[in-house]
C-alpha cells in the first residue's frame, strides 16, 4: 500500500505505517523508502506501479501539497484503487446564522 501524505503529518503516518504493518499490510512511504541521491520522482512512480491501492491521508496540508495531489493523480492514471482517509477536518465549521 502506497501512502501519501504531507511530510507536515509525519508523526500520525509513522503511527498508521505501524499499524498497518503489524496487521499484516505491506507500506511504501517516500520519506523512508528512498535512497539519498535517488531519483525520487522516479522511485515514487514506480512505487505506485507496483503498488496495489494508495492511502491518501487527508489534512490541511495534505491537500494543497502538488506533491500528494500529483502522487494520487498518477495513481489514477494506473487505475490503482485510492483510498482517502481523513485525518484533520479541511475547513473549519460554517459560523452560525
Amino acid at each position: 500500500m502506497f501512502l501519501s501524505y504531507s511530510r507536515k503529518d509525519s508523526e500520525f503516518v509513522d503511527r498508521l505505517e505501524l499499524s498497518l504493518n503489524e496487521r499484516g499490510i505491506t507500506t511504501w512511504k517516500n520519506r523512508s523508502d528512498i535512497p539519498g541521491g535517488d531519483n525520487w520522482v522516479k522511485m515514487i512512480e514506480e512505487a505506485v506501479r507496483a503498488c496495489e491501492m494508495m492511502l491518501v491521508v487527508l489534512s490541511p496540508q495534505s491537500v494543497i501539497s502538488t506533491y500528494v495531489q500529483k502522487e494520487y493523480i498518477y495513481a489514477g492514471q494506473m487505475l490503482k484503487m485510492v483510498i482517502p482517509l481523513r485525518y484533520q477536518k479541511m475547513m473549519p465549521s460554517c459560523p452560525k446564522a
